[in-house]
């Protein structure tokens, strides 16, 4: 479940708190948001949350204004484990680490998905332990001729991916 608060709404607590709970609720795999602050060029991400409370207050911590973005992802697995690091956001990279990290800020794209990216078998099977989204942003995003793709076009670099690996929803 993917909720996404854009640059001119207000991020009211209140109805962000509704969001994540309810999310938690129905998609019980964990739990993850990313933010870019109006007035700064890079993503902050913060994922491995399976306690609402806590989302929340993290959330509310950050004091977002109307003019920042905000988007929430509630994991429903269908690929590897549930976990911390199997949480989205992911950031683009070829690096581990840097993908699967937990609290961070970065000048690298960062994703959510919803869905089940087929055709990636193979790359899947490198990390078991980790989701087909995992395997997609490390082995194919983070190529660069897709990079660039991503940054030129959105909405081609989205109907590409849904007929390479089956996509069904990114949010980048």
């Amino acid at each position: 479940l993917i909720s996404v608060i854009p640059e001119g709404i207000e991020k009211n607590i209140r109805t962000i708190s509704r969001f994540i709970i309810q999310g938690m609720k129905t998609n019980t795999d964990g739990s993850g948001f990313m933010y870019k602050r109006a007035n700064e060029s890079k993503i902050g991400v913060k994922k491995g949350y399976f306690n609402a409370e806590r989302m929340i207050n993290d959330i509310n911590s950050l004091n977002l204004q109307t003019n920042d973005t905000l988007v929430l992802h509630h994991r429903f697995g269908t690929e590897g484990d549930q976990s911390d690091e199997n949480t989205h956001p992911f950031i683009v990279s070829k690096d581990h680490n840097e993908i699967v990290s937990l609290d961070t800020i970065t000048d690298k794209p960062c994703m959510v998905h919803n869905g089940i990216f087929y055709n990636i078998r193979d790359y899947v099977k490198l990390n078991p332990t980790f989701s087909d989204t995992y395997a997609f942003t490390r082995y194919i995003l983070a190529e660069n001729q897709m990079l660039d793709m991503a940054y030129d076009n959105i909405t081609l670099f989205n109907k590409l991916t849904e007929k390479i690996v089956g996509s069904d929803k990114i949010c980048i």
